[in-house]
């Protein structure tokens, strides 16, 4: 009976979330955000012209690559560092015209960290179909599209929503009937 005076609670799976929802908004702790600050001893990216690599590399075979099995926090350095320093500038730039937080900015980093670390060219421009896989990982795809293609250094090889669209409504269709001519008459 000691052990029980002593307050003890036992907790299943998942309960410490839904008992923390119940607890009033002004005695929640703040939350916790990661934030990068410019300190003096980072200073701002240099923003250099970008000229995308105008060899390819070619592969064995194509392989879809699996982001969500990555960690955003432990990803090689890319083999050109001056151009990610120069994505990074471009993004900085973008983000301060339109209004991205601290956190923003940094993600979008780690987006173009992540993608230039595991290119197969070094220095190609970045294909948006590479950069849409980045959901999952939770990494903002739209605003890094908005920063390649800012910088000249996207491939845009997306599927338009209005071919999509026709496509989905004419797939019940039959297929074309071609109508061939005998072999001896023209």
């Amino acid at each position: 009976m000691e052990a029980v005076t002593g307050g003890h609670q036992l907790f299943f799976n998942g309960m410490e979330q839904r008992l923390a929802l119940m607890v009033p908004p002004d005695r929640r702790p703040p939350p916790k955000r990661f934030r990068t600050r410019r300190t003096r001893s980072r200073k701002r990216p240099a923003l250099r012209s970008i000229r995308p690599a105008v060899h390819r590399q070619l592969v064995l075979f194509d392989s879809r690559r699996d982001y969500a099995r990555m960690r955003t926090r432990m990803v090689p350095d890319p083999a050109l560092p001056e151009l990610l320093e120069s994505l990074e500038a471009v993004c900085l730039g973008l983000g301060e015209r339109r209004g991205w937080r601290r956190d923003q900015t940094a993600a979008v980093n780690r987006a173009l960290k992540l993608l230039l670390a595991t290119q197969d060219t070094p220095g190609a421009p970045i294909a948006a179909s590479t950069v849409k896989m980045l959901r999952a990982i939770r990494l903002l795809v739209q605003p890094t599209i908005d920063v390649l293609e800012h910088a000249d250094f996207l491939v845009e090889d997306r599927t338009s929503a209005v071919t999509t669209w026709a496509e989905r409504k004419t797939a019940h269709l039959p297929a074309p009937c071609v109508l061939s001519s005998p072999s001896g008459s023209r």
